[in-house]
């Protein structure tokens, strides 16, 4: 069996973080007795670490820093048209997957992949495949394309409609083969233990800790070497503690004819300067002023952009100035509310950073445009407050946007259902 892994960075280099995490991967696997020679590290750049090299290749024809920045796919598409696939089975896993036991795959399919266990939703952090399921990875890449979307979303699509014939080509396999850090509970009960692989990001502090109980003592000392793993109790606003408080507070919060009831939450953290993103009628931020902030900032376009990611939004003009006529209203008497009537993106540079307490996004809901909110707003808001949006649900781009966006600034999210997203900034 191969173990495989990938990492292609536009500036050809490791982030310091990825960097630690491919360290600790081969260390890890030299620790469980692989052969150097089944070890396979792909990049787009020389690097070698412990005698392991990394095979250098390019992206040839395949888009690989677009669709949500993920490059397994279409690198192991590469490796197929390069005949880097041999006649083996291969175990890919990302850079923070970790194998904690010795195990052996007995693959009876094509390929193997494991659901996220709680839900059915299929996950590709950690599968194995063959070389006769090259159709199958090129057949992602379409619908990936297709979608507009990232590969799990691609092959859950294959799976409901039996593309290709997949589900008679495809093994589930247990999720002991990529235990991820929601639902822990209710996924090690359905594992075959001992877990084989946790999915975490040894970085934050929160994810070692749900994991500790399984990690084996052979991996936290490869993570204390990292200067990973070794947290003491901390108070602060960034601590455990801290992230559980606000979790506990959002997710008790009541709602109101569809709209979360604010005012308790907004007084205990003391949100002075608020600013919504995509306001409509207003509904959302009259919850969200409830406590009288010294500043509110409403900010909507109220202007058809040629852009239509919700049914809701296809509006004509006319339409769009008796919402904002209705919105200016209901707000006259506010002195603290500053009402920009232009589009998000833009309208972010008129504030300095760390400037706000809490952000709310529920404009565009296309992947890039949320995506592009999150990226210019999260500088906005203070350290250890909160990044907030709506409609993280199927239908929309903000489930690709938000998770993009948590895992490239090592992030994680509180989800109030039944759509709410939130982050706390770091």
């Amino acid at each position: 069996m191969k173990n495989l892994l990938i990492y292609f960075n536009p500036k050809k280099e490791f982030t310091p973080e990825y960097e630690d995490l491919t360290k600790i991967q081969i260390d890890n696997s030299l620790s469980l007795g692989w052969d150097s020679k089944d070890m396979i590290l792909v990049t787009n750049f020389e690097y070698n670490y412990r005698g392991i090299k990394a095979l250098v290749i390019g992206e040839g024809d395949y888009e690989v820093f677009d669709r949500n920045k993920s490059s397994k796919i279409p690198i192991i598409n590469r490796m197929f048209a390069d005949r880097l696939i041999e006649d083996e089975l291969y175990w890919f896993h990302d850079l923070d997957a970790f194998q904690l036991v010795p195990f052996d795959m007995n693959l009876d399919k094509d390929a193997g992949f494991t659901n996220h266990g709680w839900s059915k939703r299929w996950n590709a952090g950690s599968f194995f495949f063959k070389k006769e399921a090259r159709d199958i990875f090129q057949r992602i890449w379409e619908i990936m394309g297709q979608l507009n979307s990232n590969e799990q979303n691609a092959l859950t699509y294959m799976w409901k409609n039996n593309i290709d014939n997949i589900n008679n080509r495809y093994q589930l396999i247990n999720i002991t083969f990529n235990i991820g850090i929601y639902y822990i509970p209710t996924n090690l009960k359905r594992a075959q233990l001992p877990v084989k692989v946790a999915h975490f990001h040894p970085h934050k502090k929160r994810h070692f800790g749900l994991f500790k109980e399984v990690l084996p003592e052979r991996l936290v000392k490869i993570l204390n070497s990292y200067g990973l793993g070794d947290y003491k109790e901390d108070t602060g606003i960034l601590s455990d503690g801290y992230f559980n408080e606000v979790a506990r507070d959002l997710k008790g919060l009541k709602v109101r004819n569809w709209h979360r009831v604010w005012e308790p939450f907004m007084r205990k953290y003391n949100c002075s300067r608020v600013a919504e993103l995509g306001i409509y009628k207003g509904d959302n931020f009259a919850e969200m002023i409830a406590h009288q902030p010294t500043l509110a900032v409403a900010v909507d376009a109220w202007k058809d952009s040629g852009v239509h990611p919700r049914k809701y939004d296809d509006y004509t003009q006319k339409e769009f100035d008796e919402q904002y006529e209705i919105f200016i209203k209901r707000i006259k008497k506010f002195p603290f509310v500053q009402v920009v009537r232009d589009y998000t993106v833009q309208s972010a540079k008129l504030f300095p950073d760390e400037y706000f307490d809490f952000v709310y996004i529920d404009a565009d809901h296309s992947t890039e445009a949320c995506y592009k909110d999150m990226i210019s707003w999260y500088p906005k808001v203070k350290t250890g407050k909160f990044l907030v949006g709506h409609d993280f649900r199927r239908g929309f781009g903000v489930i690709d946007a938000v998770n993009r966006f948590m895992k490239e600034h090592y992030l994680e999210m509180i989800f109030m259902p039944p759509s709410t997203w939130a982050l706390i900034k770091k």
